[in-house]
């Protein structure tokens, strides 16, 4: 409960993980983080003790970010989920344009998440309530079965939606875009759209639920001060 409110201390961390010590700290050649848990492990040993079943916790949503893209290419490289597919945000705004220039932050929103990449088999978060009578609320885990495509104007294929199977009911439902619209001058108004999904190996505290790190376990803390 302390991380949703305030950094930890080290005091506190060591009450939890237990004390640092370079014996207790996790290296390439003792790479299972079950096996010898709860120590400390250094940064860039995160993503790659990182498995399908790991949860890394982190107190910004940047690390988050980060550390999924980092374990996404690197279970898609193992074979562990399939090959990774882009999904970028998707807006009509003209591009090199005034509005675009305008619009810069509202395009850019960190409010309105896009997933920018997924594999079948990916663990993801719904990041809004999809259909609340299958429990695809807001904040629910589940992980990618299948998706569909579609191919633009220059000849790239993009996901358009996502099929996802719920942890907690077991139920599965397609995801696909949301819309957000803004009313620019003269009446002209712009659209973007996006999936919204995150992947969900690195959460935020923020986001994270108790059934979610029951469920995917081990969980490793990564706080930044």
């Amino acid at each position: 409960d302390i991380i949703r409110v305030r950094p930890p201390t080290a005091a506190e961390l060591e009450a939890v993980f237990g004390r640092w010590s370079p014996a207790t700290t996790l290296t390439p050649a003792s790479p299972d983080p079950a096996a010898c848990s709860p120590y400390y492990i250094s940064e860039d040993m995160v993503a790659l003790l990182s498995n399908e079943r790991t949860t890394v916790l982190c107190t910004h949503v940047e690390d988050a970010k980060s550390y999924n893209h980092a374990i996404l290419e690197r279970l898609a490289a193992t074979g562990a989920v399939g090959s990774v597919e882009p999904c970028p945000l998707q807006h009509d705004v003209p591009a090199r344009s005034v509005a675009e220039a305008g619009l810069e932050n509202w395009l850019r929103d960190p409010s309105f998440r896009t997933i920018e990449q997924v594999a079948v088999g990916a663990r993801v978060v719904l990041v809004e309530n999809c259909d609340l009578h299958k429990g695809a609320a807001n904040g629910a885990a589940g992980v990618v079965t299948q998706l569909s495509y579609e191919t633009r104007d220059d000849g790239l294929r993009q996901v358009s939606g996502v099929k996802v199977r719920l942890t907690d009911s077991g139920k599965s439902l397609w995801v696909g875009r949301r819309t957000s619209e803004y009313n620019w001058f003269s009446g002209v108004k712009y659209s973007k759209h996006a999936l919204p999904l995150t992947l969900g190996w690195a959460i935020t505290a923020h986001r994270s639920q108790v059934r979610v790190l029951l469920h995917w376990a081990p969980t490793a803390l990564f706080a930044r001060f």
